[in-house]
């Protein structure tokens, strides 16, 4: 990409006569020379124009060549400008290793050889102009990503033979639940069912340069849904888009579902318009009425209705057409050859495209039998009456009959079915059940295709052969009267992890008489735990990129708003001198949050050593370099602490950070008092800090120790908000815990416990 726009060069130099001979030596008409005399001219020119190249004599007064490449490296927009020292003097190694640091890219000394000079100025424009049609580049290729991120549909690049996935977008993860990661560099296949696998790999053997086909795709979670792909076959690669259609497919399925039930019902399923003129007629219509299809559709449906319940039914479509529905009404029909039956009748309007009403369906199912049926039954009953005693006699004997079994196969029966997640069975010694539940019941099924039963073999339901030698196992150990738990991964592209308890059963003479297996699936438990490892990463990463990146655009903004203040500070008024002081003042606070946040982040890697800790002599050192570095007038009391387990440093942290709130919190009131005390325990130590400061309401405690959560506004007590979330996960990290007391304008009391050994 050609640049339209000149190459700058921006000179500065405190002596004139250098600046005019550069000006002379390095002028040309693809190029714009700026000049200045002094560092603030030149870092002033640097944030209004897009300078290629800087030429920095390193001996100027007031701000040298390397304190103007330091801030100059500091800010985002100048970091990346190169920079050639000018020098007259100072040449030793120590000198320029300096300039080196501070970012320059090559030396001048004075005086200067016109060739060299101009050949490395050419060069370094060159390469400059090279790298910034780089960076645009860079850009738009960073755009074109977005919007490929940013895509509902997946959007990829597969390998045409291997069909391994070189490139995915953020839409996999999304529609599918799979990480990138897990994605790239496996192949399509193994996320597909066997039966599109292979139209796949057919496909892949086509000579054509677009492909369009539709494939079943199974999801992290084991779901399956349908994708809708275009593809561009290139350079042996697919270049892909998948379209999710799952929604699509199930309005298709249930719709074609619905017309295979319309067709093969039983009951008498027909469509017609207001007119009463008959569209569809189904084979159940057929079945009861002897009408078929093509004699329906060429009918009204006042044939089928008796002209005594012709007011009715008219009264009845007139309820549907004004969107009634009517369910199961009692009425009669006639059929075919004149015979007068019983129906069920129900009906709902169809509303066409545009929401007109058009049509009406209709469900009548004849009733006719069981309507004799009914009357017979009504007569055995009565019938019945007759002989109640001997029945209830019969009854008695089979209920004493059964009675024990059905009460001990009742109760457990009972107790097992309430737990719906887990997985629960017994079996004898002889590994044959005893009683399981639904849950069970259906897992062992989908896992093996077997349906189990009461007194079958726990062997035999398990068809694959790992698997049953390792229940086996299991069994054995607790049939020989240990309790134990395992946990259990099924599943090959997908793991799915259950956490299994084997227990003994006892009979009450101590014996052990069987095993009761409960299975719990904690899937979702590990794949969190999985997920806090990343997202630890992501903090690691987070925390480098506070370091790095945050901390010199903040030495910028105090720099700049220094140079700001000793150049127009006279001209500001009161308002505008205010302000850049605030300037300042939050750019200090930002690099104490920073440094806050490290901490923090850093607190997760670091490991712990841990030493008898003298609690009193680390609070006192404590308090002797709060009370360096803050000015206050609390009276801090320290009474006799005990010695507790810890890391010396991290607990120093901890005390540092409660201190100082209790202090900060209490310089308010008239008298600021601070008492330190402990409690000793069997175990642990409980240590108090109790202030009588401004206090919190009870009803926020749980925000005390998160990040960023502050109870108070910055304008009543300055504070990053990250200070207790440090407390907490130091604690955390040592096995204790930590919790506060307070009341508004009462004080506050924070605890921590530590164990003793």
């Amino acid at each position: 990409m050609k640049r339209k726009n000149k190459a700058t060069i921006l000179i500065v130099d405190d002596k004139p006569a250098n600046l005019l001979a550069l000006e002379n030596l390095l002028e040309s008409d693809d190029r714009v020379l700026l000049m200045a005399n002094n560092g603030k001219d030149a870092l002033k020119i640097t944030l209004n124009k897009d300078i290629d190249l800087i030429i920095l004599d390193v001996q100027m007064p007031d701000m040298d060549g390397f304190e103007v490449a330091q801030i100059l490296k500091s800010n985002k927009k100048t970091k990346d400008i190169p920079i050639i020292f000018a020098s007259a003097e100072r040449k030793e190694h120590k000198f320029m290793m300096k300039g080196y640091e501070e970012g320059a890219v090559d030396y001048f000394f004075k005086p200067l050889d016109p060739e060299i000079a101009r050949a490395k100025v050419a060069v370094l424009i060159q390469v400059q102009l090279q790298k910034k049609e780089l960076i645009e580049k860079n850009l738009s290729l960073e755009k074109s990503a977005l919007l490929i991120n940013n895509s509902a549909d997946i959007i990829g690049i597969i390998d045409a033979a291997s069909f391994k996935i070189e490139e995915i977008n953020q839409a996999f993860t999304t529609i599918l639940g799979y990480n990138i990661s897990e994605a790239k560099e496996t192949s399509l296949v193994f996320f597909l069912s066997n039966e599109d696998r292979i139209i796949v790999q057919k496909l892949s053997k086509q000579s054509k340069e677009r492909l369009s086909f539709e494939t079943r795709i199974y999801c992290k979670d084991r779901s399956i849904k349908w994708l809708q792909w275009n593809v561009v076959v290139k350079y042996n690669k697919w270049f892909v888009n998948a379209r999710d259609i799952t929604e699509i497919k199930q309005v298709e399925r249930i719709r074609n579902y619905l017309a295979t039930v319309v067709k093969q019902s039983n009951d008498a399923i027909y469509i017609h318009d207001k007119e009463g003129k008959i569209i569809s007629w189904n084979e159940g219509a057929e079945e009861i009425y002897g009408y078929t299809e093509k004699e329906a559709v060429k009918m009204n449906m006042w044939n089928i209705i008796p002209e005594f319940h012709r007011v009715q039914t008219e009264d009845i479509i007139d309820k549907v057409l004004s969107d009634k529905k009517i369910q199961d009404i009692k009425t009669k029909r006639i059929t075919k050859h004149g015979k007068l039956i019983d129906v069920l009748f129900s009906a709902s309007i169809i509303l066409e495209s545009g929401g007109e009403k058009k049509s009406i369906a209709v469900t009548e199912r004849d009733v006719t039998l069981q309507k004799i049926t009914d009357e017979k039954i009504k007569q055995l009953n009565v019938d019945l009456q007759d002989n109640v005693g001997k029945l209830e006699t019969v009854n008695k004997e089979l209920e004493e009959i059964a009675e024990n079994q059905k009460i001990q196969n009742s109760l457990l029966q009972s107790t097992i079915t309430s737990y719906k997640d887990i997985l629960i069975f017994s079996v004898d010694k002889e590994y044959c059940y005893m009683v399981f539940n639904e849950a069970f019941r259906l897992a062992t099924f989908q896992a093996y295709n077997s349906e189990v039963s009461i007194g079958m073999s726990m062997l035999d339901s398990i068809t694959d052969k790992d698997d049953r030698k390792k229940a086996k196992s299991n069994c054995d150990k607790a049939l020989s009267g240990e309790a134990h738990v395992t946990l259990e991964i099924y599943g090959d592209l997908i793991h799915y992890y259950y956490e299994t308890r084997y227990s003994p059963i006892f009979d009450g003479k101590g014996e052990v008489i069987g095993v009761t297996v409960m299975s719990a699936n904690i899937t979702e438990r590990k794949r969190a735990e999985e997920q806090l490892l990343e997202l630890n990463k992501e903090l690691e990463s987070f925390s480098y990129s506070v370091s790095h990146d945050l901390r010199a655009p903040l030495r910028a903004i105090d720099g700049y708003a220094g140079i700001l203040g000793e150049d127009y500070g006279n001209i500001l008024d009161d308002e505008g001198n205010r302000l850049l002081k605030a300037v300042q003042y939050n750019a200090k606070k930002m690099g104490n949050l920073i440094d806050d946040l490290l901490t923090f982040s850093r607190l997760g890697k670091k490991e712990l050593t841990k030493t008898i800790l003298n609690m009193n002599e680390l609070v006192e050192g404590a308090l002797y370099e709060l009370n360096k570095s803050t000015k206050h007038n609390a009276i801090v009391k320290i009474k006799h602490l005990h010695k507790a387990s810890g890391d010396y440093g991290l607990i120093n942290q901890v005390v540092i950070n409660l201190l100082s709130n209790a202090i900060k919190y209490s310089t308010k009131v008239g008298k600021p008092l601070v008492v330190i005390s402990s409690e000793e325990m069997p175990a642990e130590v409980i240590y108090t800090i109790k202030d009588n400061g401004a206090g919190f309401d009870m009803r926020f405690a749980n925000k005390l120790f998160g990040v960023f959560q502050r109870l108070h506004t910055s304008d009543e007590f300055e504070g990053t908000g990250v200070g207790l979330a440090i407390v907490q996960r130091i604690i955390a990290k040592h096995g204790g815990k930590v919790w506060a007391e307070g009341e508004v304008n009462k004080g506050a009391t924070f605890k921590f416990l530590l164990p003793i050994n």
